[in-house]
């Protein structure tokens, strides 16, 4: 990913991300409608992961550029939210729930913790946001808490992510046989680029706002 040092850069790669998914999913409905009947179940059924795959496509790509957006100002981490300290000690955290650890340890990352305070947010540990898979709305709420982006913007979608989109991708790339006939392809693919939209809104009003600043 470019570096991207101003906010005019950051609105201009996530406008351009969407802006290509979004236009490959029109692609496939308008080939859909145009193409024989008899190859039109296989395509649709083709669309589903191909839909997931932009969704959490996006999704990424915004919340790392986030990220590298925030690290390339080399803030002090008590300038801005709390829940960025993450970045600096995730790897301490993930490995205390993986080893036995003494009480001395874990004290000890608590103080560091909270003498963090002066370290600059300079290096991006890419895992926490990359790392994400099988993006249901739990992997959404981790990386709105992460971000400090409200994930109750996203509560009237959750059935959508868990149940439609995610339960179909995954039917599908399971091997599994499910029926999608166009009209629900076409829902589908609506209420996707919809999310997409609105993370997509949500991080870029924060980038412009500075609301990653403590105030």
């Amino acid at each position: 990913m470019a570096q991207l040092r101003t906010v005019a850069e950051f609105s201009s790669a996530i406008t351009s991300d969407l802006t290509w998914r979004i236009r490959e999913i029109s692609d496939l409905r308008t080939v859909v409608k145009k193409v024989d009947v008899s190859l039109r179940p296989s395509l649709l059924r083709a669309g589903v992961p191909l839909i997931y795959a932009h969704w959490e496509g996006h999704v990424v790509m915004v919340g790392s550029a986030y990220v590298e957006f925030i690290s390339l100002r080399r803030p002090d981490y008590s300038t801005i939210k709390p829940s960025f300290r993450l970045n600096e000690f995730f790897r301490e955290l993930s490995s205390l729930s993986q080893i036995q650890t003494s009480y001395k340890q874990k004290i000890e990352l608590i103080y560091r913790i909270i003498d963090s305070g002066t370290q600059k947010f300079r290096r991006v540990d890419e895992q926490i946001v990359s790392g994400m898979s099988n993006f249901n709305s739990n992997v959404l709420e981790n990386l709105c808490n992460y971000l400090s982006v409200d994930v109750n913007e996203f509560k009237e979608d959750c059935d959508f992510i868990d149940k439609i989109l995610l339960y179909r991708r995954n039917n599908i790339a399971h091997g599994q046989y499910i029926t999608i006939d166009e009209a629900g392809l076409e829902e589908m693919s609506d209420r996707a680029i919809k999310i997409m939209r609105l993370f997509n809104n949500l991080v870029e009003n924060d980038v412009v706002l500075s609301a990653y600043r403590v105030v």
